[in-house]
């Protein structure tokens, strides 16, 4: 797996942030975007896609969650 580039500012990064992008024509997301913390600290959160609940569009990632979802500490 190869480390996410962060939406904003393009840099490779350890992200903070994340938002699945719908696209209406299946019910599952197309694309999964990042942020890491300067551009989150510089251009604030990502916000909600419309008509997408908020826990499954846009959210926080946390060092721990991070590492259990590459399968390494539980």
């Amino acid at each position: 797996m190869s480390m996410p580039t962060c939406h904003d500012c393009g840099k490779f990064c350890r992200p903070v942030e994340w938002k699945m992008i719908y696209s209406g024509v299946l019910p599952e997301p197309q694309e999964e975007i990042y942020k890491c913390a300067q551009c989150v600290q510089k251009n604030g959160s990502f916000q909600p896609q419309a008509g997408i609940k908020p826990e499954f569009s846009c959210g926080s990632i946390t060092h721990a969650a991070a590492i259990r979802a590459r399968g390494g500490e539980k």
